[in-house]
């Protein structure tokens, strides 16, 4: 008889329940593996995108102040009327909110310049804020909050020397007008350089 069952075609009920086990345990490794890849490469993106954001805004900043001869940082956007010779701020409450935030530059009197177009960073919220750290360097902090998902989240910390000697002056000024606020301020007022 167990000669007769062992040459017989086909499987018996336990070869074919450990076959079926065996098959769920790779489809849901597989599974697993493929949900986690994909959960990397999602969050990956958002960081690049934010990184992406954080550096075109640095250096738009460091573009516009570097060659400035003074630099003036105030805690808020009601001091404009102060920058006569021209300012810089990210505008979180422009027309149509947050969603049509903004870098504005206004490096003369005249229409102020928009950094990046309306809607382009649309669902992040995002803060910029100056102090300075030594004698005419600027430090510039750039935070982007993605409004969907508060764990991808991206700070870029950097500081920009303003004395630049090999464009003409030997000497630049930061004034901190911020009362001595440890988070700095959101706007700065500038002189710009001029070619003798």
């Amino acid at each position: 008889m167990k000669k007769h069952l062992k040459n017989r075609q086909g499987f018996t009920l336990i070869e074919l329940v450990v076959v079926l086990a065996i098959t769920s345990i790779v489809l849901v490794a597989i599974g697993g593996i493929m949900v986690f890849g994909n959960n990397i490469v999602k969050n990956t993106n958002y960081k690049f995108d934010e990184h992406t954001m954080a550096l075109l805004l640095e250096q738009k900043i460091k573009n516009t102040v570097q060659n400035s001869t003074s630099l003036t940082i105030y805690n808020d956007p009601s001091f404009l009327s102060s920058c006569t010779n021209g300012y810089l701020y990210f505008d979180t409450t422009p027309s149509g909110g947050t969603a049509n935030a903004a870098l504005i530059i206004n490096p003369k009197s005249g229409a102020p310049e928009i950094a990046f177009q309306k809607g382009y960073f649309k669902g992040y919220t995002v803060t910029v804020s100056f102090k300075e750290t030594s004698a005419a360097v600027l430090h510039v902090t750039i935070s982007i909050y993605n409004n969907a998902n508060a764990n991808d989240n991206y700070t870029l910390n950097t500081d920009i020397p303003i004395n630049n000697i090999g464009r003409g002056f030997t000497s630049a000024s930061i004034t901190d007008n911020t009362g001595g606020n440890p988070n700095g301020g959101a706007l700065i007022g500038f002189t710009p350089y001029t070619s003798p």
